[in-house]
């Protein structure tokens, strides 16, 4: 049996799609109430001074 790897072994869900402008940023809510586990991956670049929060 082949190995199962990242992609193929787990539910990704893309909340927000990558933007350019200052607007502020809310997404849609997942769910986790059934998961065991869960993997959130962020990835940030502030191209300016202003602070990024996630909350």
């Amino acid at each position: 049996m082949p190995k199962s790897n990242f992609a193929t072994a787990v539910k990704v869900v893309e909340l927000l799609p990558a933007a350019a402008d200052a607007a502020g940023r809310s997404s849609d809510i997942v769910n986790l109430q059934n998961a065991t586990y869960a993997t959130i991956l962020a990835s940030l670049a502030q191209g300016n001074a202003a602070p990024v929060t996630l909350t």
